[in-house]
């Protein structure tokens, strides 16, 4: 990690790394404005991660293989400037709504638009009463990064991971 200038990031897209590797990073960028993370593996035992400018931060499963259904992926995440929020409804543990609100509080953040992937453990309804100021959107098509590429490759006959977008409209630092 010594030849980049990790403190000088402001966006930040790791595809394919575990869960570890992901951490170990964004301990190191806490001027990251925009991040998405697209892996594998859980979260247990990981130190607190604060990222005081983060305002988008974009959760993908890589893989759904394995997966363990029961950890709160934002339990290591403190980011007070969080306005958008994606990930899978599964990235939250038993009590989807809980963790949620346990992380806005935590992270003392206002989230203007939250984006809630793959299947749903809890009714729409209860994501909006929960969250009645934020914009609350689903999407049900994008349940893991390989499947989201695999309906690329078959409708496009081609994919680069540079080329891969978010099905949410995230808006990175310098775009409109």
């Amino acid at each position: 990690m010594g030849f980049l200038p990790w403190s000088q990031l402001t966006s930040l897209t790791l595809v394919g790394k575990g869960q570890r590797e992901c951490m170990e990073v964004l301990v190191n960028v806490p001027n990251l404005v925009y991040c998405e993370l697209v892996s594998w593996g859980d979260l247990a035992d990981y130190p607190d991660v604060r990222l005081p400018r983060l305002e988008t931060l974009v959760l993908v499963h890589l893989e759904l293989v394995g997966y363990p259904w029961d950890i709160d992926y934002l339990a290591p995440f403190t980011t007070p400037a969080l306005r958008r929020l994606q990930l899978p409804d599964t990235y939250l543990g038993l009590d989807p709504i809980g963790c949620l609100a346990s992380f806005v509080s935590r992270s003392a953040c206002t989230i203007q638009e939250l984006c809630i992937t793959g299947q749903r453990t809890v009714p729409k309804t209860a994501y909006r009463r929960a969250f009645p100021t934020s914009a609350v959107s689903f999407n049900t098509k994008l349940v893991d990064w390989e499947s989201d590429k695999a309906d690329r490759i078959r409708r496009d006959g081609r994919i680069s991971i540079a080329a891969f977008e978010s099905s949410w409209n995230t808006r990175r630092p310098g775009q409109a």
